[in-house]
């Protein structure tokens, strides 16, 4: 039997519920990784401002995320 070996095209990524920091680190992280291991799509969730983290604060990875690229 031989091996198969399908690379992977696309990666999603969920940080709701992490911190801002935790989904900072996650973000840099992925990229690198998807980089070193050519993956050409990468899905980052955000969240938008529904969701209330433990702070009480609304949509503050979704307004940082951009200043992470």
């Amino acid at each position: 039997m031989t091996d198969c070996y399908y690379p992977v095209r696309e990666v999603e990524i969920d940080l709701l519920y992490l911190t801002s920091e935790q989904a900072k680190d996650v973000v840099i992280q992925t990229i690198r990784n998807c980089h070193s291991n050519k993956v050409p799509h990468v899905k980052f969730i955000t969240g938008r401002v529904n969701h209330i983290n433990a702070n009480g604060e609304r949509g503050v990875i979704y307004e940082a995320f951009p200043s992470w690229m």
